[in-house]
């Protein structure tokens, strides 16, 4: 028995060890704690939104956002400040959002459509700490963010208290034949709108105790009905929408000054009807309006895309109305600064500015096979808005975030950037500069001018450039310091717009390039033997079972097809059939092993075809190695890019956007598919 009880005593310690979900801590309810160092449970994942963004919670001090968009993906923004990302948070799907800051962590709460509430708990950077389900009584109707906790409405009309861990802490019960239908909270302070009919719009505010005990406070009689109260910062102002905020007509915000009497000293309004005119055709129903204050003295009030500020500061009390126009999509907050959804950005403003928060790019989010790597010196990534230029962590290197830069083609080094921009001159119509920019000494040195270019690639170890100009291919040897470009022999005939692969002739037994050739099923083979200068070069033929998935610089050409064969040497009609390796998406630059992207995962083999490592990633496509083949880098459907250490398969980075930060003008809009980053 005793063996028993130990045994038992130990598998209650395991699974309180192995459990991410609070528990209710050993001092009473409402007490307060002294805080300590936590190690979050799950680390944060930073990610922007699939979807457009279309309902918000804001801090009261209005400097972290909680934010769902329209696949009902959430992302916590733990800085608006343009600082830090937003980070990916899992939850059921929110009719109602909350955030609040208890000491150095922020507590997110989630409403959803049943009428249940999750509390989460964050650290600083994002990383969840916990989570919590609070207790399935009556459906929740609302929930405010309080210090240490949260308010919830019940549809039975109980206010209740619980803290960041989601113990109670405290309940109101209204008067008999009295309702509760909005809470508000800031700076510590709450209020309950109460009326005593079927109305939505509160006829009373009385206030709510938030000390060691939830209690009732004075009540407050309205001068007029007000639904959807607000309370400022200092407690001395309420405001409400004045009338059925349901009616499709103007809405109309009042501001109660509290002392010395009730008393309206405000209205500002929003047109309804307009609102509903510029949503139509995007989201039904139509948004409720929502009403709050910046500060003592500021209210703005919005419905469907319009926000209307009105403020105390001028000599005139409540005489400086500004109007805005500027478009939203779904909800927003009113926190210290008002948090709206602009796609998947968030605009952050004031009464005296507007910013955005987001992305300048994403990855294309579209499906895996349209994602494109550019494999020379350096990989790049083409994504919507631009071409970035990837290290192994997935930063991308500053100089293609340059919002100048356009029609950038490959990375050769380092430091060298190949351009190929067009030429907009209609005696020359198709013709492109060729230019190499060396990006240290901000040069740039202009090697060529083609027509018709369609494709170029580059070999490190030959140093050799060659691009795809209409039906040939013109080649060029590199040197950086300085920039010189060495004509080689012109590869003719090559076909327009067809796929080739350079090799190093000191492997290949002296061919230089392999070029598919579907017109006859097979590859144009390119072979120089003895000097790389003069006339064109007339490619020779070799017949393949199948179309061609990759070339090593050795010569070897990888065919698809039920399995992948090898044709390594052209004097040998039969391929080596690789058994049990389906397809190759992209061989390593030694040629001794190659990655195939596809289905929800990735995996690597060696030369012989033996599987080295596996791995799951969602919806994968493309892949590239380094130019050091130490790093795998993988694009998803999604708009993700993920790099894997080549050798060992870890999982080194996974990223959806780039050039995250706040901008004065609005950044790239949502892709309008879920994030990649979130299917972890």
């Amino acid at each position: 028995m005793k063996l028993v009880a130990r045994v038992a005593a130990l598998w209650v310690v395991w699974l309180a060890a192995c459990s991410g979900r609070d528990r209710a801590p050993s001092h009473p309810a409402g007490a307060v704690s002294s805080p300590t160092a936590e190690v979050a449970i799950a680390a944060a994942v930073p990610a922007p939104h699939g979807g457009r963004i279309d309902l918000v919670a804001i801090t009261d001090r209005g400097d972290a956002a909680l934010t769902s968009d329209s696949f009902s993906e959430l992302r916590l923004w733990p800085t608006l400040d343009g600082t830090h990302e937003p980070v990916v948070v899992h939850g059921p799907r929110a009719t109602q959002l909350a955030l609040g800051r208890d000491g150095d962590q922020l507590c997110g709460a989630i409403l959803d459509e049943a009428g249940g509430v999750e509390l989460l708990r964050f650290d600083a950077s994002g990383g969840l700490l916990g989570r919590t389900q609070l207790p399935a009584q009556s459906p929740i109707e609302q929930v405010v963010a309080i210090p240490g906790g949260v308010l919830v409405r019940r549809a039975d009309h109980r206010i209740e208290r619980f803290d960041v861990r989601g113990v109670a802490a405290g309940r109101l019960v209204p008067e008999a034949g009295q309702r509760v239908v909005s809470l508000a909270a800031r700076r510590g302070r709450a209020v309950a709108g109460i009326t005593g009919g079927s109305d939505v719009r509160a006829t009373t505010a009385r206030w709510v105790g938030l000390g060691n005990r939830l209690a009732w406070g004075a009540a407050i009689e309205l001068p007029a009905p007000l639904a959807d109260l607000a309370l400022a910062p200092g407690g001395r102002r309420l405001a409400g929408v004045a009338v059925d905020p349901t009616a499709e007509a103007e809405v109309v915000g009042e501001v109660v000054e509290l002392a010395p009497r009730p008393l309206v000293v405000a209205w500002i309004s929003v047109d309804a009807r307009r609102a509903g005119r510029q949503l139509r055709g995007r989201r039904a129903p139509s948004e409720p309006p929502i009403i709050g204050f910046t500060d003592d003295d500021t209210v703005v009030i919005g419905v469907g895309g319009q926000l209307r500020w009105e403020s105390a500061h001028a000599a005139t009390p409540w005489g400086n109305e500004t109007y805005r126009t500027y478009a939203t999509d779904g909800q927003f907050a009113v926190g210290d600064r008002v948090a709206a959804g602009r796609s998947a950005a968030l605009q952050v403003s004031d009464l005296a500015a507007v910013h955005y928060l987001g992305y300048r790019f994403f990855g294309d989010g579209l499906p895996a096979t349209s994602h494109r790597f550019r494999d020379g010196g350096g990989v790049l990534l083409e994504v919507d808005g631009g071409i970035l230029w990837l290290d192994r962590d997935l930063r991308t290197l500053p100089v293609t975030l340059d919002s100048d830069l356009h029609d950038v083609a490959l990375a050769l080094d380092d430091h060298h950037l190949l351009f190929t921009p067009l030429i907009y001159d209609r005696q020359r119509p198709m013709q492109h500069r060729i230019l190499i920019r060396d990006t240290a000494a901000h040069t740039d040195t202009e090697i060529a001018v083609l027509g018709e270019v369609s494709a170029a690639r580059y070999d490190a170890g030959t140093r050799v450039l060659a691009i795809a100009a209409g039906d040939d291919i013109m080649r060029y040897r590199l040197a950086f310091a300085p920039v010189v470009a060495t004509p080689l022999r012109t590869l003719a005939h090559a076909g327009a717009l067809q796929p080739f692969w350079l090799t190093d002739p000191a492997l290949a037994s002296g061919v230089v390039a392999v070029v598919e050739a579907p017109s006859f099923a097979g590859a144009r083979i390119y072979r120089i033997d003895g000097d790389d200068r003069g006339p064109p070069v007339t490619p020779g033929s070799r017949a393949l079972a199948g179309s061609i998935a990759a070339v090593d610089r050795a010569g070897a050409i990888y065919v698809a097809g039920k399995a992948v064969a090898v044709y390594r040497d052209a004097r040998t009609a039969q391929p080596q059939v690789l058994a049990g390796v389906p397809r190759i998406t992209a061989l390593s630059h030694d040629g001794t092993r190659f990655a195939a992207g596809h289905g929800n995962e990735v995996a690597v083999f060696d030369a012989r075809g033996l599987e080295r490592w596996r791995r799951p990633v969602w919806k994968a496509g493309p892949v590239a190695w380094s130019l050091d083949d130490r790093t795998l880098f993988v694009a998803a459907d999604g708009g993700a890019a993920v790099s894997f250490d080549a050798a060992t398969g870890e999982r080194l980075a996974i990223r959806c956007g780039w050039g995250f930060g706040l901008y004065d003008r609005e950044v790239t809009a949502s892709l309008n598919t879920p994030s990649a980053c979130a299917a972890e």
